[in-house]
C-alpha cells in the first residue's frame, strides 16, 4: 500500500480530527498573539470585538445552531430515503434560501446600524445604568459602525459554507470540514499581517482579515462538493428545482421547524455575550480584550477534544436511535463521554495551574505587558469549570439532537442565560472589591487557624461576622479594579455547569444513560487522578518558577513543558493504578494508529 493511501485511510478518525483541531487552535493563538502585539488590551481593540459581535451573532442565530440540530438530521433523512441526487438538489435549494435571508438581513443592518448604535450611546438610561458615558464617544461609534459594516460580509460567506459543511458531514467527510476553521484562522493571520502590519490599515484591516478568513472557510470545501454535484446533478437538473418547489419547501420548512428551538437558544446565548460585552465596558479599560483572550485559551480543550468527539459521535447516536437500540445508544454515549473526560480533566488542570506561563507564551508580545498577563490569567483560572461544563454540554446536545429533541435544551439555555446575567452583575461587583475583601479573608483564615490551635475562636467569629456583613455591599456596588473581569469568567463557569446538569437530566429522561459502572465510577476515578496530578504539577511549577528566569521565553517554555510532562506521567500512572479503562484503550489505539503510519509500521 502506498504512503498516500495509508495516510488517507486515517483521515476521518477521531485522532486525526483532533490533531487538525489542535493545529487550528494553535493558529488561533498565533492570530490572537498577532492581534495582541499590534493592539494590546486597548480600547480600539475593545471596539473591534464589539463590532465583531453583530455579524457573529447573525451567523450563530441563523446557521450555527441549526447545522447539528436540524440541517444534518434532515439531510440524513433525505439521503437515506430519497437518494443522493435529491440531497444535492436540497443542498442547492437550502444555500439559495439561506443566502437570500443573510443578504436581506445584512443590508437592513448595514443601513440602520448607525441609528441603532447612536441610540444606544445617546440613551440616558443606558448611560446611567451601565456607566458608558466616559467609555464611548461619537468617534468610537463611527469606528464601530465602519467595522461592523465590513464584517457583515462574513456571515453571508460562513452561512453558505456551513450548509456545505452539513452536506459533507452527512457523508462523513469530517477531514475536509475540519480543515475549514483552520483556513479561517490562517486567512485572518495572513490578512492581519498584510493589512495591519504591512499596510498600516489598523483596526479596519483586522475587520477585512475576518472577511478573508470567511472566504477561505468556504473555498476549501468547494472542490469535493463540486465532485458530488458534478456526479449527481446535471446542469439541466438545476432548472427542475423550481418544478419540485413543493418538495424543497417542505424540507426547508422542516429544517426551520427543527431549528427554531435551537435558534432561540442561540439567541439566549448571544444575549449572554452581549450583556457581558456591555458590562465589560463598565469595567476597567481593556477588560473585554482580557476576557476574550482568556476565552480563546479556555476554548482550546473544548474545541479540540469535545469538538472531535461530538462531531464523530452524532452519526453513531443517530444510527442507534434510528434502529431503536437504546442499549447501544447508552453504551455509545457513555463510552464517548468517559473517553472525552479522560482528556478534558487533565487539560483543565494544566490550564488552571500553568495559566501564567500559558498566557505569557500565547500573548506576551508587543503592547501586551505583564499586567495584561496577570489580568488575563486571572480570568482564565476562573474559566476552568466552564471547560468541563461546555465539553459535556457539547456531547449531550448531540445526543439530544439524535433523539429529535431540541425543546428541552432550550429550557436549559433559558435558565443558563438568567444565571449568567445575574452572575455577571453580582460577581463583577464582588471582584471589583478584591482589594477590600482579600486581606479580610486572609485575616479570618489566620484567626481560625490560630483559634483552633489555641482552643478559642472568638476573634475568628468576630471577623467572620464583619465579613458576612460586608458581603451584601460588595456584591451590589461597583468599585474600580482590574480583578472585576474575573466575575464574567466565574459567572460563565457557574452557568455552564448548571446547563450541563440540566441537559444530562433531560437526556436521562429520554434514554437511561446513567450507570455506575460505565459512567459515574470511571469519571470519579479520573477526577481523583486529576487532583493528584494537580498537586504534583503545582509543586513542580513552584520549584521551576523559583529556579528559572521566567522573564525569558525559553525558560517559560521549559517550565510549561516540564510541569505538563510530570503532570501527564502522574495522571497516566494513576489511571493504570486505579484501573481506568480509557488509558488502556487509548494506548492500544495509539499503538495501532502508529502502525498504520509510514516509518512506524513494522512492515516497512
Amino acid at each position: 500500500m502506498s504512503i498516500l493511501k495509508r495516510i488517507f485511510k486515517l483521515k476521518d478518525t477521531v485522532a486525526v480530527i483532533a490533531g487538525i483541531l489542535f493545529v487550528t487552535k494553535l493558529l488561533g493563538f498565533v492570530k490572537f498573539r498577532l492581534i495582541a502585539g499590534y493592539f494590546g488590551a486597548s480600547k480600539e481593540l475593545d471596539i473591534f470585538w464589539a463590532a465583531f459581535l453583530i455579524p457573529d451573532t447573525l451567523f450563530n442565530i441563523l446557521i450555527a445552531g441549526s447545522v447539528n440540530a436540524a440541517i444534518i438530521p434532515v439531510f440524513s433523512d433525505v439521503l437515506y430515503k430519497d437518494g443522493e441526487k435529491r440531497l444535492v438538489k436540497l443542498m442547492s435549494a437550502t444555500i439559495f434560501a439561506m443566502s437570500i435571508i443573510f443578504v436581506l438581513l445584512s443590508v437592513l443592518i448595514f443601513i440602520f446600524f448607525l441609528f441603532v448604535s447612536g441610540f444606544l450611546v445617546d440613551s440616558g438610561y443606558i448611560h446611567s445604568t451601565l456607566s458608558l458615558t466616559s467609555t464611548l464617544n461619537s468617534t468610537d461609534i463611527d469606528l464601530l459602525t465602519q467595522l461592523m459594516r465590513i464584517m457583515l460580509l462574513s456571515p453571508i460567506l460562513l452561512g453558505i459554507s456551513s450548509v456545505v459543511t452539513a452536506f459533507l458531514q452527512v457523508h462523513k467527510r469530517f477531514f475536509i470540514t475540519t480543515l475549514a476553521p483552520l483556513l479561517y484562522n490562517l486567512g485572518m493571520i495572513i490578512g492581519t499581517w498584510v493589512m495591519v502590519g504591512g499596510m498600516n490599515a489598523k483596526v479596519p484591516g483586522l475587520a477585512w482579515s475576518v472577511v478573508i478568513g470567511s472566504a477561505l472557510h468556504l473555498i476549501v470545501q468547494l472542490p469535493i462538493t463540486y465532485q458530488f454535484i458534478r456526479i449527481h446533478l446535471r446542469i439541466r437538473d438545476i432548472g427542475n428545482i423550481n418544478g419540485q418547489a413543493k418538495f424543497y419547501t417542505k424540507e426547508i420548512l422542516h429544517i426551520f421547524r427543527l431549528a427554531i428551538p435551537r435558534i432561540i437558544a442561540y439567541v439566549g446565548e448571544q444575549i449572554n455575550v452581549i450583556i457581558n460585552t456591555i458590562i465589560s465596558f463598565s469595567l476597567t479599560e481593556g477588560a473585554l480584550s482580557a476576557y476574550r483572550f482568556a476565552i480563546s485559551l479556555h476554548l482550546f480543550p473544548v474545541h479540540i477534544f469535545a469538538g472531535a468527539f461530538a462531531q464523530v459521535s452524532l452519526p453513531q447516536f443517530a444510527e442507534d436511535y434510528a434502529k431503536n437500540d437504546m442499549q447501544a445508544f447508552k453504551n455509545s454515549f457513555n463510552k464517548a463521554l468517559t473517553k472525552m473526560m479522560f482528556v478534558v480533566l487533565p487539560s483543565v488542570a494544566i490550564l488552571v495551574i500553568l495559566r501564567l506561563p500559558i498566557v505569557r507564551l500565547a500573548y506576551g508580545t508587543g503592547k501586551f505587558d505583564w499586567w495584561d498577563t496577570v489580568v488575563t490569567s486571572w480570568a482564565l483560572a476562573l474559566l476552568g469549570l466552564a471547560i468541563i461544563g461546555q465539553s459535556v454540554v457539547a456531547l449531550t446536545l448531540r445526543a439530544l439532537y439524535a433523539v429529535h429533541e431540541t425543546r428541552l435544551p432550550l429550557v436549559a439555555t433559558i435558565i443558563t442565560v438568567i444565571v449568567n446575567i445575574a452572575g455577571s452583575y453580582y460577581f463583577t461587583n464582588f471582584f471589583s472589591h478584591y482589594q477590600d475583601w482579600r486581606p479580610i479573608i486572609s485575616q479570618v483564615t489566620s484567626q481560625l487557624a490560630e483559634g483552633i490551635s489555641a482552643g478559642g475562636i472568638d476573634p475568628f467569629l468576630q471577623s467572620a461576622g464583619s465579613l458576612w456583613g460586608d458581603l451584601g455591599k460588595w456584591f451590589t456596588t461597583r468599585n474600580v479594579y482590574d480583578a472585576s473581569v474575573g466575575g464574567l469568567s466565574l459567572s460563565l463557569s457557574v452557568a455552564f455547569f448548571i446547563e450541563m446538569v440540566l441537559n444530562l437530566y433531560f437526556l436521562s429522561r429520554k434514554v437511561k444513560i446513567v450507570c455506575w459502572d460505565t459512567l459515574i465510577a470511571p469519571i470519579t476515578k479520573m477526577t481523583l487522578n486529576t487532583l493528584v496530578m494537580s498537586g504534583f504539577m503545582y509543586f513542580v511549577f513552584r520549584l521551576t518558577d523559583f529556579s528559572l528566569d521566567t522573564t525569558r521565553t525559553i525558560y517559560l517554555a521549559m517550565v510549561l513543558f516540564v510541569t505538563s510532562f510530570v503532570g501527564g506521567v502522574v495522571y497516566v500512572l494513576m489511571s493504570f493504578t486505579t484501573n481506568v479503562k480509557e488509558v488502556e484503550l487509548i494506548a492500544d489505539k495509539g499503538s495501532k494508529l502508529l502502525q498504520r503510519i509510514p516509518y512506524f509500521s513494522k512492515k516497512r
